[in-house]
């Protein structure tokens, strides 16, 4: 048996933040979650072109996260704790 993948943030936009000297690529705009390898999002949308956040776990509840994407995993009691990854 093998353990699903966590649940990521998944954009279609991304900004460069500047943080000091560190710069790096940031979501920008509605945050869906996403099972890394997949070419959907949790709520259905198609995002084969969505930028992908590997170390920004998606946690429900965040005024920037998708209502549909929200709502389902408010559904499923699956909220997770802040900064904390999903598992579905």
């Amino acid at each position: 048996m093998t353990t699903p993948a966590p649940w990521i943030v998944s954009t279609a936009h991304e900004v460069l933040a500047v943080q000091g000297v560190r710069v790096s690529w940031v979501p920008h705009g509605v945050r869906h979650a996403r099972r890394i390898g997949s070419i959907t999002t949790a709520c259905g949308l198609p995002a084969h072109w969505f930028k992908n956040f590997h170390a920004t776990p998606f946690v429900a509840g965040a005024s920037e996260t998708c209502a549909d994407c929200n709502e389902l995993f408010t559904q499923r009691g699956a909220l997770p704790p802040a900064g904390g990854r999903v598992t579905v």
